[in-house]
């Protein structure tokens, strides 16, 4: 996974972070939310990971809880300026004309970071994206695909793809489509120059991060139109 990915998902975590005073042992959002962490701070720092690691092990202990958050909190952090020193505060991607596989790759990376769900919104998808990035998602993660104007070859693809993976994958398509935007998990967004079937063939084009801050406002805009949108 690049650096720029890990980042933008750290930063991503933090913002959506449950409250841990209402922290439980058996509370699923508490751990996830954890275990994300490790999985992400791992691929950067594996020494520090262990530090979370402990820190996590050890907070079903009331007495101690409150210095184990502190530890998570701190490690999280600290990864997080390590990785903007390397890779910058942004953390995007520009493609020049040509550079179709650089642009694949780096989107793939982003997509193999969801643990839970990947959101695709681009109007003009069609069937190459079921080999080249949903197959790349990890096996227990959702996706949904959001489309407007539907190539010829999407629906047959989605068809073959259903029928071999049920319950994976779910498409809609809507008339008011513009942005192409990819979100992660619900909690990081990015942002695509071109649509994904035509990035980088013959101009440039960029994969650019949006604000954890606006993620919550820019997915509960997408959701509404995904709610009335008609089922492919």
């Amino acid at each position: 996974m690049e650096k720029k990915v890990i980042l933008a998902e750290l930063k991503a975590l933090l913002a959506s972070a449950p409250d841990f005073n209402l922290y439980s042992e058996t509370s699923v959002t508490h751990i996830t939310w954890l275990a994300k962490a490790h999985a992400l701070v791992a691929k950067e720092d594996p020494g520090a990971a262990i530090t979370l690691r402990t820190a996590t092990d050890f907070m079903p202990i009331h007495i101690g809880r409150p210095t184990n958050v502190a530890q998570v909190f701190s490690v999280i952090h600290r990864t997080v300026a390590a990785l903007e020193i390397d890779v910058g505060e942004n953390g995007g991607g520009a493609f020049g004309p040509g550079a179709v596989y650089d642009f694949l790759r780096a989107l793939r990376d982003i997509l193999q970071a969801a643990s839970s769900e990947v959101f695709i919104v681009d109007p003009y998808l069609n069937a190459e994206v079921f080999d080249t990035y949903v197959s790349g998602v990890a096996a227990h993660a959702k996706v949904r695909l959001f489309l407007q104007d539907r190539d010829p070859s999407f629906k047959p693809a989605l068809a073959k793809y259903v029928a071999q993976y049920p319950n994976r994958v779910d498409a809609r398509e809507s008339k008011k489509l513009h942005d192409r935007v990819v979100f992660v998990d619900r909690s990081s967004c990015w942002l695509l120059g071109q649509s994904i079937k035509d990035a980088a063939r013959r101009g440039p084009t960029y994969i650019a991060p949006i604000s954890a801050d606006i993620v919550p406002l820019k997915l509960a805009d997408y959701e509404a139109l995904w709610s009335v949108a008609t089922p492919l």
